[in-house]
């Protein structure tokens, strides 16, 4: 059997038409510009929010003294 016929018609084989849209997101903290590399949602039915590593506001107490000891 040749591969075209074996792949011809498999789900998987098609080519995404969509553009490639990187998904871009900043730290909500008001007046941060940095990116938002870490994220949060409440569920699926949420859009996430989006903070920068120092302003993340679920970080363990003793990770955000971290961050608050360093200079701005």
């Amino acid at each position: 059997m040749s591969r075209l016929a074996y792949t011809d018609g498999m789900a998987d084989d098609r080519t995404d038409t969509r553009p490639h849209t990187p998904d871009e997101h900043y730290c909500e903290h008001a007046g941060c510009n940095a990116w938002g590399g870490l994220g949060y949602s409440a569920g699926t039915n949420t859009a996430p929010r989006w903070w920068c590593a120092a302003h993340y506001p679920y970080w363990p107490d003793e990770i955000r003294a971290k961050f608050q000891a360093l200079p701005a």
